[in-house]
This record gives C-alpha cells, sequence and structure tokens, in this order.
C-alpha cells in the first residue's frame, strides 16, 4: 500500500491497546518545537513510515542531533514513560554531556534498555559521571552493553564510570577504545575487574595510553578475575619489558577463562612472540592476535599453538533412516 501524502504517522491504536508509541511521538514534536530544533528526518522517518504502528524497540540515530535534540527525545520518552526500547544508539550526534545527562534520566526509571551506545559523541567526564550514576546497583539499570568509544573521557572519565561499574553485576560488554585513557587508568580497570560479582566478558581498550607500567597492572588484577573471556588492548603503547612479560605469560597460563586476547601494534615482536606462544602451549586460550610482521615462521608457530587448543568439533550425526 503507497503511502498518502501528508500522512499523521503512525495510526491511533484502538481503545484498550498501547498507544504509547503513537503518543510518543506526538511528545518528541512538541518538545522539538519548545527547544527550537528539528525533528530528526531519521526519526520521522521510523515514525511515519511504519503503517503497522509497530513499537521504537531500538533508538539508533547517527544524524547530528546536537545536546538539545537529543534531551528533546529523552524528555519525550520520560514523559510517555516509554517501555519498548531495547537499545539506544547515538553515533556522531554530538550528544555531548547534557545529551548524555537527558538519556541517563530517563534510563534512572526504565528497565527495558539493555545496550547503550555513545560513539563519538564529544562526552567527557561529566557525561561519564552521569552514566557511571546510571550503573550504580541502587538505579538497577537492565544495561548489559556499555559502549563509548572515540569520547574524550581520559582516566578521569574512566574514574567516574568505574564508581558505578565497580558494583554492577549487569554489564557483560564494555568498550572504551580511543578514550584517552592512560597508564594511572589502570587503577580503575582493577577496580572493575576485582568486584566479585562481575559479569564483564568483554573488555575493547584499542587505542588507548595504558603502556607497559598501566598494562602491568591491568595483568595484575587478571590474575584474580576469572569471568573475562575477551581483552582487546591493541594500540596501547606497550612492549617487551621482560616484567611486563612474564606477568602477561603468566597471566596467559593460569587464568582459566579469558580465551581471547588482542595485543596488536604494539612493541611486541618475534621475542615477545615466542614467550607467548610457550604459554599459549600451556594453556586454554583460543585467540592471540600479534602484529602481521612477524616472520612466516613464528606466525606459524603461533597459529599452531592456538589452533591446539581450540575445541574439536564433534562430527554430525547421521540421521535414522
Amino acid at each position: 500500500m503507497s503511502k498518502k501524502k501528508g500522512g499523521g504517522g503512525k495510526k491511533k491504536k484502538a481503545e484498550g491497546e498501547d498507544d504509547s508509541t503513537f503518543r510518543l511521538y506526538k511528545a518528541y514534536q512538541k518538545r522539538c518545537m519548545i527547544n527550537s530544533v528539528p525533528v530528526l528526518a531519521q526519526l520521522k522517518a521510523k515514525f511515519e513510515d511504519d503503517e503497522e504502528g509497530g513499537d521504537i524497540e531500538a533508538l539508533h540515530v547517527w544524524e547530528e542531533a546536537g545536546a538539545i535534540g537529543v534531551r528533546a527525545i529523552m524528555e519525550a520518552m520520560i514523559e510517555i514513560k516509554y517501555q519498548h526500547t531495547k537499545s539506544i544508539r547515538f553515533w556522531k550526534a554530538k550528544a555531548q554531556d547534557e545529551g548524555v545527562r537527558a538519556t541517563c534520566q530517563f534510563l534512572e526509571t526504565n528497565k527495558t534498555v539493555r545496550v547503550l551506545e555513545f560513539m563519538d559523541c564529544e562526552v567527557g567526564v561529566l557525561g561519564a559521571e552521569f552514566i557511571g550514576r546510571v550503573l550504580e546497583p541502587s538505579i538497577d539499570s537492565a544495561i548489559t552493553v556499555l559502549k563509548l568509544d572515540h569520547n574524550p573521557l581520559g582516566t578521569a572519565g574512566l574514574a567516574m564510570l568505574a564508581r558505578g561499574l565497580c558494583r554492577n553485576s549487569k554489564i557483560q560488554s564494555l568498550s572504551l577504545t580511543f578514550c584517552g585513557i592512560d597508564s594511572d587508568g589502570s587503577k580503575y580497570l582493577q577496580q572493575i575487574l576485582a568486584f566479585i560479582n562481575s559479569d564483564l566478558k568483554e573488555l575493547y581498550l584499542q587505542g588507548n595510553h595504558l603502556k607497559n607500567a598501566g598494562v602491568f597492572q591491568l595483568f595484575r588484577v587478571l590474575e584474580i578475575n576469572q569471568v573475562l573471556t575477551m581483552l582487546d588492548i591493541s594500540d596501547n603503547q606497550f612492549g617487551e619489558e621482560e616484567k611486563l612479560m612474564e606477568k602477561i605469560c603468566d597471566v596467559i597460563v593460569k587464568n582459566q577463562t579469558l580465551k581471547s586476547y588482542n595485543f596488536k601494534f604494539n612493541g611486541i615482536f618475534e621475542d615477545g612472540t615466542k614467550k607467548i606462544i610457550e604459554a599459549i602451549k600451556q594453556s586454554k586460550v583460543e585467540d592471540v592476535k600479534l602484529n602481521d610482521t612477524l616472520a612466516k615462521e613464528v606466525q606459524a608457530e603461533l597459529e599452531e599453538a592456538i589452533a591446539r587448543n581450540k575445541p574439536k568439533r564433534k562430527p554430525a550425526k547421521k540421521k535414522a533412516k
């Protein structure tokens, strides 16, 4: 059925049916008018093009909404007490700290959102503080995936996040790539990973500045953490310092749950790789990524050691005739 020109968006549902999505769009339009910001074309299409009147389970915005535009969306969701959204993603939307504040105000009373992303949104320390509060046990947020890549959080921002994350038992995946975290940030990573009830399984830290000192402290806590399964510390400016390599290899051997490591774009070359290979042979590690510039024979030895640890596929059972 072709869409009628000048359509009013989603049809209001019959009496007794949930019309919260219809009311959400009306509230959002009103908030845009009050704040003198345009209705985002992307959201307008999402609300108006669905003739079936489906709920907004995924709020994914990659238009440059700005802080006020994000606030208009969130204030509407707060007003309606909208409970259908499962993931909120803002990508290059210039949400900034004030946009994060409005989003967190919505999340304080929401129990459906499980994925929260602000990627390259100019989020700083204040925004990290708002998110950290939402992650505290008293809020009981449903969020399991948090992604804040390419924001100028720095170590100060990580410290704010850690206030909530160090007591959070629901987050399973945390991504803080290219956030300007330095070696001092390792103390806050320790706090997060040392929490006895942590459920954090994946940690992505690519493109930060942990360096030798920070990575060493990170691996100290990995000696006791038995939940994390995947760690990405690629491009973190660390190398083959003897004390550090001993700690990394010790964790590879002794940690029974951490089975995937990404060490690419760091100063680990053939000597360091050979030490890691020997550790892999004594472990259950199934995936280790290192620099692509390794000699072919060293790369082949690495791949062979990893292949030995990967679980063997069981042959498919033949169906009875």
